[in-house]
């Protein structure tokens, strides 16, 4: 995805390994913004990526989903 690109302050920031940018920039661009993941790093940068709010968790019923 070349249309959504960290700066270069937030990669610093990010926990996850480069190799899982691509979900979290999945995520972010998704219309619901929800993911489930077992990888806690990328939870975490899903959750806490400032200007979004999207929601990762572990399990589907942690999801507040209807």
């Amino acid at each position: 995805m070349t249309g959504f690109i960290f700066k270069k302050h937030i990669e610093k920031s990010l926990k996850s390994n480069a190799a899982d940018w691509i979900h979290l920039k999945t995520v972010l661009l998704s219309y619901r913004k929800l993911a489930i993941s077992n990888d806690k790093n990328l939870r975490n940068d899903i959750n806490h990526y400032p200007g979004y709010n999207a929601i990762a968790a572990a399990r589907p019923n942690e999801l507040n989903y209807e």
